[in-house]
């Protein structure tokens, strides 16, 4: 009896033991605390790229509480969160899951599941992922859960606070599921092609598929043949070179960094396969 109550005691003062079992340690008992935390991480592989986040999660006087701002510039997704379904332990003691229901830019209802870990003080090897899927189906829309590599925390900070008063409450609910094994993919990129003043041209991408061309052939409009899409892994950075016949010029929009052109080429971009793509290659007239 008198074990009982001294393991009650702790665990009402927000303590852990670690029993072992099997010779493995384990954590028997623990209260829930709590995640804060902001800055950005450099999504990979994409040179310069960032991605600024905020983000908090924890129980409070019985229920789960946090929220999550998050946007990555270079592929213009940005998704604010709605309600937080679940604080869980993660694959770290100093690793916390915050799930929950959001909306994307595009107005869209989405889940995201978002791994946060704190490595040191001041913000020193910090850790900071998310993954964002469709409400209805679970379909992958963004990832930063890569083959198994998280991302450090730049010019940012994550905390792991110990429990107080208000932490009442269990770690639990419910997170997404890692779509894919982790990584999601394969991302499907399109590549649309369009015409001004009857200009004509081709695209092609490294890595293959993409082999698209445009072709003016009266009467007008032009007619699109040749493969225009095909599937890249998640993660990879697809370059795409536009080829303007006669002297027609080329442009990219949207989402495709634009990159000096090289061999030849009208135009040149590159972008990062983090969730489906559709890019417009649109030849005109050169100025």
């Amino acid at each position: 009896m008198r074990m009982r109550l001294a393991f009650g005691a702790l665990c009402a003062l927000g303590l852990s033991l670690a029993l072992t079992i099997d010779g493995k340690s384990v954590i028997a008992a623990t209260a829930c605390d709590f995640l804060t935390g902001g800055g950005y991480i450099k999504p990979e592989p994409a040179v310069g790229n960032k991605a600024n986040f905020a983000v908090a999660g924890g129980c409070k006087h019985g229920s789960f509480w946090g929220h999550l701002q998050y946007q990555d510039k270079l592929v213009t997704v940005k998704v604010h969160s709605i309600t937080i379904t679940g604080y869980q332990i993660a694959d770290d003691v100093n690793a916390r899951l915050i799930c929950g229901t959001g909306q994307s830019d595009d107005g869209g209802n989405v889940d995201f599941r978002v791994r946060a870990k704190e490595a040191g003080e001041p913000g020193t090897d910090d850790e900071f992922d998310v993954q964002i899927t469709k409400t209805m189906g679970g379909a992958l829309v963004y990832t930063t859960f890569v083959a198994g590599v998280y991302h450090k925390v730049i010019g940012g900070n994550v905390q792991l606070h110990k429990p107080n008063a208000s932490n009442t409450g269990d770690f639990g609910g419910t997170c997404p599921a890692i779509v894919s094994g982790g990584g999601g993919g394969p991302f499907t990129l399109t590549v649309s092609l369009a015409s001004q003043s009857d200009a004509s041209g081709n695209v092609t991408s490294t890595p293959p598929p993409i082999a698209c061309t445009l072709v003016v052939s009266p009467p007008s409009p032009p007619t699109q043949t040749g493969v225009c899409s095909g599937p890249f892994a998640a993660g990879s950075t697809v370059t795409l070179r536009a080829f303007g016949n006669a002297g027609a010029g080329a442009s990219f929009s949207p989402n495709c960094a634009p990159v000096a052109p090289d061999s030849g080429a009208s135009a040149q971009c590159e972008i990062v396969m983090t969730m489906d793509e559709t890019v417009t290659v649109t030849f005109g007239p050169t100025e």
